[in-house]
């Protein structure tokens, strides 16, 4: 799935305008393109742990953000499968960035890796993520709640 530059650009301003935790711990999506997203987090001390670095959930959410977006420009609707990262140093607070890119994208899911840099260029954490590309769950209805629905054998 490809979209025109136009596109991405819309996806990049309803990302950042639309997405009230992102909004609130101050991440930000830069840039799109087929199978790369790049993405910041300004790091400040309402995200650092009690050593006074950016804690891990944090490096986590700005990973997942950027993988999400990034999955974006291969299905409509994505959600997070499975993942893992590795934190390689302590960040400290300051600007980072997140570069997610696309290492597989098949009919139901894709991986995709991310790069965490903090603002001296230093790689911080390397995450991995997998995505799942669903087409027929409206937002707000579980799996669960899809398939506890009666079939048109069983209605009577």
């Amino acid at each position: 799935m490809y979209f025109r530059q136009a596109d991405y650009e819309a996806i990049i301003k309803t990302v950042n305008e639309k997405n009230p935790f992102l909004k609130e711990n101050d991440l930000k999506l830069i840039s799109l393109q087929p199978g790369e997203a790049v993405a910041s987090m300004r790091a400040d001390e309402r995200v650092s742990n009690m050593y006074g670095m950016v804690h891990g959930g944090a490096l986590f959410s700005l990973a997942d953000m950027a993988a999400g977006v990034c999955a974006l420009t291969s299905s409509k609707n994505v959600v997070t499968l499975n993942s893992s990262i590795s934190f390689l140093q302590a960040a400290r607070p300051g600007l980072l960035r997140a570069v997610a890119r696309c290492l597989h994208a098949g009919q139901t899911t894709g991986v995709y890796s991310v790069e965490i840099f903090d603002d001296a260029e230093a790689l911080v954490a390397s995450a991995q993520f997998t995505m799942f590309f669903y087409q027929n769950l409206k937002p707000g209805l579980s799996h669960k709640e899809k398939n506890s629905q009666p079939a048109d054998s069983e209605k009577n």
